[in-house]
C-alpha cells in the first residue's frame, strides 16, 4: 500500500535549496539553519498538498461534467 504522505515528502536537495534561499533572503534577520530547514520543508509540503487537493477537485469536476453530458 502506498502512503499518500510519501508524495508530500521533499527530497534533501529540494529542502536544501529552499532553505538556502530563505537564509539569503533574511536581510539582517538571523535564524538558525535548522529553522530555515524546517520552514523550507513546511513550505514544500504545503505547496504539494495544495497541488494534490486542486488536482483532485479538478478530477471530480471533470468526471461530474462528463457524467452530466452523457444521456
Amino acid at each position: 500500500m502506498i502512503n499518500p504522505q510519501n508524495h508530500l515528502e521533499p527530497s534533501h536537495a529540494e529542502v536544501a535549496l529552499l532553505a538556502f534561499t530563505i537564509s539569503q533572503s533574511q536581510k539582517g534577520r538571523h535564524r538558525t539553519a535548522e529553522d530555515n530547514w524546517l520552514e523550507a520543508e513546511r513550505i514544500i509540503k504545503e505547496q504539494r498538498l495544495l497541488a494534490l487537493t486542486q488536482e483532485k477537485s479538478e478530477l471530480k469536476y471533470t468526471k461530474s461534467k462528463q457524467a452530466s453530458g452523457k444521456k
